[in-house]
């Protein structure tokens, strides 16, 4: 029997459950991330008590669930999702053999393959959502805040400059992937700029010495591979990780009113307030607690109260589509991009 056969039971539970919590309470709860780790650990200790599997395929096993995890917590610390999608993902990357991968198998990341699938579901989600809800006006805003030259310039930079680094370090771990290379390079360069995004003049020197150094050490750094990898990173970013995301900001938005915010919810816009002369402020992408809930439903400015609102992010259910992800992953044995590539 199909390794594949032992687990998917519990992916097709866990895909339902937390698809349906998603959508209806926007939460992911954690005990059904236990559930699937555990059930996982016992399976994968009864085929190696078995000898159906070995220690080696467990380490890899492990290797690609916390890269997985990894990369899923970076979205979330850039706000893309929550924190229980990242565990989500991490829970499935668990329960899926590896010889599921053959699309696309990359040595110590064949996970990846569920993220170019999950790319390619929500790109397509994205696309119809922003067809049918986004006005002219909110794209305009979009693509405005979306090329903004000197952070483009700052982030190409530092991306051609520190790619072969990060090829050499990775090359020492026996990890020699170009996808694994440019994903890691792009993470970093995306990192530096969002904590240096004052400091866009320095960051530039800074990409320009990387850069030069690259192009008088590395014979390969001018070839048309090594550039048309760049500029598919940048383009990569560009779309998913600033133009979705700002456009994303107009169409997954709702208005609150005052009375009725929850602890949790995080604030689309600023929100001011005068309030008998004492101004009430909280900063955009701040996570409601309860001294702010507390706060804001303890207001009092008469017959006016009712009418005030603040603007809460109404985030794109992303369960779903993970589990979505996951389906085509096992239905297509691995990257679905490959798999269409060989109907052709």
């Amino acid at each position: 029997m199909q390794p594949i056969y032992y687990f998917l039971p519990m992916i097709l539970l866990l895909g339902l459950f937390t698809s349906y919590e998603d959508v209806k309470k926007s939460k992911i709860r954690n005990k059904w991330i236990i559930t699937a780790i555990i059930y996982s650990a016992l399976v994968n200790s009864m085929l190696y008590f078995n000898d159906k599997i070995n220690l080696e395929y467990l380490l890899l096993l492990i290797l690609n669930a916390v890269l997985c995890l990894t990369f899923g917590f970076i979205l979330w610390y850039f706000k893309f999702w929550s924190a229980g999608d990242a565990k989500l993902i991490f829970a499935y990357s668990t329960l899926i053999p590896l010889n599921t991968f053959f699309r696309g198998f990359i040595q110590f990341f064949p996970g990846v393959s569920i993220w170019i699938n999950l790319a390619a579901i929500s790109t397509i989600y994205l696309i119809i959502v922003l067809i049918i809800k986004s006005k002219k006006t909110a794209v305009f805003v979009a693509l405005k805040n979306t090329f903004i030259p000197k952070e483009i310039v700052a982030f190409a930079l530092f991306l051609f400059g520190i790619s072969w680094i990060i090829k050499g370090l990775l090359g020492l771990l026996g990890i020699s992937n170009l996808l694994i290379i440019v994903l890691f390079s792009m993470c970093i360069s995306i990192l530096i700029l969002k904590n240096l995004k004052k400091k866009l003049n320095e960051l530039i020197i800074a990409g320009i010495i990387f850069s030069i150094l690259r192009i008088v050490i590395d014979k390969n750094a001018l070839t048309l591979f090594s550039i048309a990898a760049t500029a598919a990173a940048l383009v990569i970013w560009l779309f998913f990780f600033r133009f979705f995301f700002n456009v994303s900001e107009n169409i997954f938005v709702k208005k609150v009113g005052l009375n009725n915010v929850k602890i949790g919810q995080v604030v689309s816009k600023k929100f001011e307030l005068n309030v008998k002369k004492h101004k009430i402020t909280i900063e955009k992408s701040r996570k409601l607690s309860k001294k702010d809930v507390d706060l804001l439903k303890s207001i009092k400015i008469g017959k006016t109260r009712k009418n005030k609102f603040i603007l809460i992010r109404d985030s794109m259910p992303f369960a779903p589509a993970v589990f979505a992800s996951i389906l085509v992953t096992i239905i297509v044995k691995g990257n679905i991009l490959i798999y269409i590539k060989s109907l052709f």
